[in-house]
């Protein structure tokens, strides 16, 4: 039997995972459409396991305006009798509705002080990425990798080959990824990486620090 290499890498989604995840902004908006979350979750958002041609997927790789989303995307939410009243994507990305789980940016830096390389790899918008590098400094990761930018988005294999690139990495085991969507952990997962699903990012902290001690 062969031993599973030393981790020398960790790298962070964004939302959910270093701010309060945009599932739960979706959840208050549903509710005043009178619709499913999960249905709203895929008409907003599209596919989570998938990446194509889906407005949402479209603007995380920087090919469609936000300011767009809300007249390409309401034609999509009546085709399924949910009608939007006009401001959901307001709602959505309003930038003040999220809290920062400063714990997290914490950790990245003791982390960073231990000897690990970091990675930001969030699916971004180009109109937010400025604010993003206010709310979460560059100087606290090795690679920063916003989607827009790159013109590419989890969970396309090609991110994660990116994202190794960039840090040098030859054997993705040696990389952990935290994300709180499940579509971007099989990604990570497909690409070699070690995984960590988040749900509640204390709890994704503890098991990372028993992955790195083990």
């Amino acid at each position: 039997m062969t031993s599973s290499p030393a981790i020398t890498s960790v790298v962070f989604d964004f939302g959910g995972v270093i701010i309060t995840t945009i599932t739960e902004k979706i959840q208050r908006i549903a509710d005043s459409l009178g619709c499913p979350m999960p249905q709203l979750h895929s008409i907003m958002m599209g596919p989570q396991h998938e990446s194509g041609d889906h407005p949402w997927h479209r603007m995380e790789r920087g090919e469609v305006a936000r300011d767009d989303l809300q007249g390409l995307i309401a034609p999509i939410a009546a085709a399924e009798g949910v009608h939007f009243q006009g401001n959901e994507f307001e709602v959505l990305l309003l930038n003040s509705t999220y809290n920062i789980n400063h714990y997290v940016l914490d950790h990245i830096a003791g982390l960073k002080e231990r000897g690990y390389k970091t990675g930001l790899l969030t699916n971004g918008m180009r109109e937010f990425h400025d604010h993003l590098v206010t709310i979460v400094p560059e100087e606290l990761f090795d690679v920063y990798i916003d989607s827009a930018l790159v013109g590419m988005r989890k969970p396309e294999p090609r991110i994660f080959e990116h994202t190794l690139q960039e840090l040098g990495i030859t054997n993705p085991a040696e990389v952990v990824f935290l994300d709180d969507f499940m579509g971007n952990i099989e990604g990570a997962r497909a690409a070699g990486m070690q995984v960590i699903h988040v749900g509640d990012p204390r709890v994704a902290l503890e098991e990372l620090e028993a992955m790195l001690h083990a």
